[in-house]
């Protein structure tokens, strides 16, 4: 049931998130779905890498705003001839230091 899979992503606790993985695990095994069985198999596979998400509780959303401002300053410093280069304003850029006026 869609409420069980909900409860999984609601769970407060590794305990309440195993107790609903485990519930929904059971519907879909034994519905005749087979797109949901497929799923609900290759989650299992990764269960204890989806439970670090209850026991961290960390996001990755800053992260993926940072690696896409990375991204920006790599490719407005294409021109660059060498890495090293890339490195300093990569630094300087993501450090929120304000550019030097010339």
């Amino acid at each position: 049931m869609l409420a069980d899979y909900q409860a999984f992503w609601d769970a407060e606790s590794v305990f309440e998130a195993r107790e609903a993985f485990r519930a929904w695990f059971w519907w879909a095994t034994h519905s005749r779905l087979e797109p949901f069985r497929k799923l609900v198999w290759k989650m299992r596979g990764h269960l204890d890498n989806i439970i670090s998400y209850f026991k961290l509780s960390i996001k990755n959303g800053i992260v993926e705003g940072f690696n896409n401002k990375a991204k920006v300053v790599m490719r407005q410093s294409f021109g660059f001839r060498t890495p090293d280069l890339c490195k300093l304003v990569l630094m300087h850029c993501l450090g929120g230091l304000e550019l030097p006026s010339i």
